[in-house]
């Protein structure tokens, strides 16, 4: 199926959005890295040396795919690529990869903006949500312990894959679901929990039918393109 072509005005739309949304979410993130700056401090956890180890000795990054480096606790090879790439540019300097943390926390505060935007349309809404998101102790645990940073990841591709989604139902472009596919994938990858993110799309897709089917940025014509198209 060839993508669609979108309408200048709701591509014009969206960058407006988009580009609101990029100075909340910086605002955000300037007041997480105020309160989680103590962490920039910390060192490296008994745990997170066994990481450390590994990417020290592991260079092709298909390996973790392909064998359990885990010893059966857990298959979660999609952070691999994260901690080789923070060891190759920091070493072993912890505030680096404490840093980069903070980073993806951002840029997932970011696409749950977006995403909200996209099933909501309400400003205030999608802005309370990210504040709370970004100042949850759950968010916390993921950020501050470096071997727990399963949880951050996944829900980054998590989120991206939400959101690809969420366009692909209202601009049809092919390039969006493909992506969606391919972020959910890997985010399973980062942990297992992600197994849940079918539900989620379907259930945001009805959502997005049932609420937005009156909002008159919305066509008629969309609407009921939407309910079906978030059908599996």
């Amino acid at each position: 199926m060839a993508g669609a072509t979108v309408a200048p005005e709701w591509r014009d739309h969206e960058r407006r959005v988009f580009y609101r949304n990029v100075l909340y979410v910086g605002a955000v993130a300037a007041w997480a890295a105020l309160v989680y700056h103590g962490s920039l401090k910390a060192r490296f956890f008994l745990d997170d040396y066994l990481h450390l180890h590994l990417v020290e000795r592991i260079d092709n990054l298909l390996v973790p795919f392909a064998r359990d480096l885990m010893m059966g606790a857990f298959y979660r090879p999609g952070v691999f690529p994260f901690w080789k790439l923070n060891f190759m540019l920091a070493g072993l300097h912890p505030a680096w990869y404490y840093a980069f943390n903070l980073a993806v926390l951002a840029g997932s505060c970011l696409l749950l903006m977006q995403a909200m935007q996209h099933l909501t349309g309400n400003k205030g809404v999608s802005a309370f949500s990210t504040l709370l998101f970004a100042v949850s102790p759950i968010t916390a645990i993921g950020l501050l312990w470096l071997s727990n940073r399963f949880d951050l990841y996944a829900t980054f591709f998590f989120l991206l894959s939400l959101v690809l989604f969420l366009r692909y139902l209202r601009f049809r472009r092919t390039w969006d679901i493909s992506i969606s596919v391919a972020a959910g994938t890997y985010a399973f990858f980062c942990k297992e929990i992600a197994v849940t993110l079918p539900a989620v799309l379907l259930l945001s897709g009805l959502f997005m039918f049932h609420y937005r089917g009156r909002d008159p940025k919305l066509t008629r014509a969309e609407t009921p393109r939407i309910f079906l198209l978030s059908l599996p």
